[in-house]
């Protein structure tokens, strides 16, 4: 009897190290998935094979006063992960909110092909509030619902796309942000020709992530704090774009 029970112990034993590689196993298996949908989101795995949703990898937080207080002259600065860009803005426009455009492949596969930022608190309208566009020029979509200004990003692919973004183009000019970011501003419908307000645009080129190609307008915001204030915001928004690395 005492030789079954310290067989069945050895036998308990030597079980020890088979659950620990399975677990060890089953560990390295997360953090491969994991790893290959945050290289694939970040835009270092390209290609035609690598289609994954996107999941929103955001912080957002508020720089100075008290957290859970939002009040007039407090700044929040929004970061994100996969589209590899940050800024701050002013905290009564409220939260961000992002978006996928999606696109069909000439395969017929649903691909996501931009992300689109928006401050739901400062929509005039239904389907409005959008201020930022980032396009995927690395996809080839054979239809695009959206044709706006935030889509004409995708032709930016490059650091040379973006420079010649103003070639043959009236009211259209460089600057470089506080970061070192370098952006065209074009106006669009200068002098209200088409029947609608001009506006301003501002494209540039987001090296770091997979979604390149980017436009910001403030088209599509409400003036519900005040035209001068939002044109000033929007200005300090653009200018304070950061390129994460």
């Amino acid at each position: 009897m005492a030789r079954k029970r310290e067989k069945r112990k050895r036998n308990r034993l030597g079980d020890v190290p088979g659950i620990v590689m399975l677990a060890i196993v089953l560990v390295y298996s997360v953090v491969m998935i994991v790893d290959g949908y945050l290289l694939c989101r970040s835009g270092i795995i390209k290609g035609p094979e690598c289609v994954c949703q996107e999941k929103p990898q955001e912080v957002i937080f508020v720089s100075s006063g008290e957290s859970g207080v939002l009040e007039e002259g407090m700044k929040t600065t929004y970061f994100h992960d996969a589209l590899k860009l940050a800024f701050e803005y002013p905290s009564e426009w409220g939260p961000v909110t992002i978006r996928e455009e999606m696109g069909t492949d000439p395969t017929g596969r649903q691909i996501v092909i931009g992300l689109m930022l928006y401050f739901r608190d400062m929509a005039e309208q239904s389907g409005g509030g959008l201020f930022l566009h980032a396009s995927n020029p690395n996809t080839d979509p054979v239809d695009r619902r959206l044709d706006y200004w935030g889509s004409d990003g995708v032709a930016i692919s490059s650091a040379f796309d973006l420079r010649g973004w103003c070639d043959d183009k009236e009211d259209c000019d460089y600057f470089t942000n506080v970061h070192g970011v370098l952006i065209a501003k074009q106006k669009v419908n200068p002098g209200g020709v088409e029947g609608g307000a001009s506006f301003n645009v501002y494209y540039l080129h987001n090296k770091g992530g997979g979604y390149n190609g980017v436009a910001l307008s403030s088209e599509r915001l409400d003036i519900k704090f005040g035209a001068i204030n939002m044109q000033k915001g929007f200005e300090e928004l653009v200018d304070g774009i950061k390129l994460l690395d």
